[in-house]
């Protein structure tokens, strides 16, 4: 069994689905009578504040969809670490809401370089305070 996080990466901005997991499951499909018609059981199962616990779905039936009318944040959020997102190398990902943002029914996303934003030599010299704050910007 392997937990997938959905997750959008681009250059320094990362977008993850709140709260939502989808799990692939190594298990042979089944098929199920519905009173509309035969299901064959998906191997593909979702989890999450989203989706009603237990639930099974069948091949091919639409699990997640955004269509980015909107940036909508009970959906999607930036995460925010330095811990190099699950590979421990040294990345900074931050809550700048000039990376991502929707336009025309379309999630744009532009990375923003650190060395842009702070200059080249912050990422070996510089100082980093965190004073348990959080971004109030969404």
């Amino acid at each position: 069994m392997q937990l997938v996080r959905v997750r959008l990466l681009i250059g320094s901005l990362l977008l993850a689905t709140v709260g939502d997991w989808v799990e692939a499951v190594d298990e042979s499909t089944s098929t199920a009578s519905t009173a509309q018609s035969e299901c064959v059981r998906s191997v593909t199962t979702a989890s999450g504040s989203l989706i009603d616990r237990g639930r099974t779905f069948c091949s091919g039936e639409l699990i997640f969809e955004d269509n980015f009318d909107f940036f909508d944040f009970e959906k999607w959020e930036h995460e925010n670490t330095l811990a190099g997102g699950g590979n421990w190398e040294f990345q900074w990902y931050t809550n700048n809401r000039s990376n991502s943002f929707v336009e025309d029914g379309a999630l744009n996303i532009r990375p923003t370089l650190t060395a842009h934003q702070f200059g080249l030599d912050f990422m070996t010299s510089g100082t980093l305070s965190l004073q348990g704050s959080y971004p109030t910007d969404h």
